[in-house]
């Protein structure tokens, strides 16, 4: 009796300890995130390997034609354009879009040209967004 009894007390811990959850919170109340502060980003190269310096930049929800172009100031697009990366979608975005994908669109302006056009699925988890498709390294010909 006693054995049978310990049987299916082990029994039913194991199969308690089993179970078909892939270790994902879709409500993340149980997630331990990092206290990193993630940016993609994209970098904008002419065809002789030069950054490119962009006038400025937006980067639109493709769907809903919301803006989540980043607020720089002047000191941060100058470092910008020296180094031709541009923030393309960041963790300030991590809360709204969360568990969700969502196609991007970055527009890169030139002398009041539109000279970059580039669509990008992006995500985020329960702590930080991610790049789903779409090339980071832009090269204007």
């Amino acid at each position: 009796m006693v054995k049978k009894l310990l049987l299916i007390l082990v029994l039913i811990y194991v199969g308690s300890a089993c179970n078909n959850n892939d270790e994902t919170d879709p409500n993340c109340a149980n997630i331990a995130c990092t206290e990193e502060f993630r940016t993609l980003t994209l970098t904008i190269k002419d065809s002789n390997d030069m950054p490119v310096a962009l006038d400025s930049f937006k980067v639109v929800a493709v769907i809903s034609g919301d803006d989540l172009t980043r607020e720089t100031n002047s000191s941060e697009l100058a470092l910008m354009q020296q180094n031709g990366t541009y923030p393309l979608f960041g963790d300030e975005h991590a809360n709204t879009y969360q568990n969700k994908e969502l196609e991007v669109q970055f527009r890169g302006f030139k002398d009041d040209q539109q000279i970059v056009s580039e669509n990008y699925v992006v995500a985020a988890d329960c702590c930080h967004v991610f790049l789903v498709s779409g090339t980071t390294e832009v090269v204007l010909e």
